[in-house]
């Protein structure tokens, strides 16, 4: 918010008891725009150039040194995360931005701008943050098939079979992030691609024991591919360390 408005606000009796007629509202915002909220903007800003401060010192290299003193980009850039890391409260995310300036200095081969990155990174939310790490460290690939109107992790859940035979969709075979919701909003913002399709198709497995070997099968109603796309890996790739 503009200084001068927060000097308006201050400054008007007026202004100031008109807000506290909005109920719940008028003492939250008197501690956001005082003392209260300078602590907690400048408590972010300290955290992430200690991080940035890390990140380049780990560097070391004479031409990061130059790009950085010298770059009107860097600076720009700089500029548009600090602007950033003021509006959130989460961790993660101001070493998320922290990560992308220190990328910004080494990277030189993506087609996609670091300003686009920052902006993409302030329009998502932790938990999407969450998922998309979780696609990749599944090799930016998740397979589901719906089995007992469970979500299930089918390469986990056919270990289960091949190795027990025991159909019990054990705890661990669970898709735990299963917030359709979270999924369709990193879908809306190009970082992956979701297929379904439903059908009732018995998918085959072979149980085998040092006497006998059995093949069965389990039904599935339909199955779900989550897939990162080539923006969503660079994505992904340029807010983790």
């Amino acid at each position: 918010m503009d200084r001068n408005l927060l000097e308006k606000y201050e400054d008007s009796n007026v202004l100031r008891a008109l807000v506290n007629f909005i109920p719940y509202i008028g003492g939250s915002l008197d501690i956001l725009l005082s003392a209260k909220g300078s602590i907690w903007r400048e408590e972010r800003l300290k955290s992430f150039l200690s991080i940035l401060d890390k990140r380049i010192s780990e560097l070391e290299n004479q031409e990061v040194i130059i790009k950085i003193s010298e770059s009107e980009e860097f600076y720009d850039l700089l500029i548009q995360s600090m602007n950033s890391v003021i509006k959130t409260r989460h961790h993660e995310k101001i070493e998320c931005y922290a990560n992308i300036l220190t990328n910004s200095l080494i990277n030189h081969g993506s087609s996609i701008s670091s300003e686009l990155f920052i902006s993409t990174l302030d329009i998502i939310t932790i938990d999407e943050i969450k998922y998309l790490a979780e696609l990749k460290k599944n090799s930016y690939q998740i397979h589901i098939e719906i089995i007992d109107r469970k979500k299930v992790l089918w390469q986990k859940y056919l270990n289960q079979l091949e190795t027990t035979g025991d159909t019990n969709v054990s705890d661990e075979c669970i898709f735990k992030l299963d917030i359709d919701l979270i999924w369709k909003l990193l879908s809306d913002k190009n970082l992956i691609t979701i297929n379904g399709i439903k059908h009732h198709r018995d998918l085959d497995y072979t149980y085998s024991t040092r006497m006998s070997s059995i093949k069965s099968s389990v039904l599935s109603t339909k199955m779900i591919s989550y897939n990162i796309t080539e923006f969503g890996e660079e994505f992904i790739e340029w807010i983790s360390r």
